[in-house]
């Protein structure tokens, strides 16, 4: 149950589709559902958090080149998001039902997934 009246979820989408699958039909997508609603969305945008909207050529802004193994990432998912998060209004000591999930499009061969960072769900 939220204390604060604000709802934040940090989180980063990563893929193994990246970058050799960006822009195909294999474009694997996540959401975060607070009541019902998606705000897993590419920040300033209405777009949803997909291999296909952030990638080297789209929304690079928010984009981690990982095909080489960066250095501190602790993972071997070929490309992921920087750390996103989404806010959300919310009325303190009211429950909300949080949904996180992932699609996979097309394939079965190559995973996606999603991290909860720093803390990952909380109010303020």
């Amino acid at each position: 149950m939220p204390t604060g009246s604000t709802l934040v979820v940090r989180y980063a989408f990563g893929s193994e589709e990246c970058p050799e699958y960006v822009g195909s039909r294999c474009n694997d997508v996540m959401t975060v559902l607070v009541d019902g609603q998606n705000c897993a969305l590419v920040p300033g945008t209405s777009t949803p958090v997909a291999i296909n909207s952030i990638n080297q050529p789209s929304h690079s802004q928010h984009y981690v080149d990982n095909a080489a193994g960066a250095a501190g990432d602790n993972t071997t998912l070929d490309g992921l998001t920087k750390p996103l998060e989404c806010r959300v209004a919310v009325q303190p000591g009211k429950p909300v039902t949080i949904r996180i999930a992932t699609a996979d499009a097309s394939d079965s061969a190559y995973d996606s997934a999603v991290a909860l960072l720093d803390g990952g769900i909380f109010s303020e």
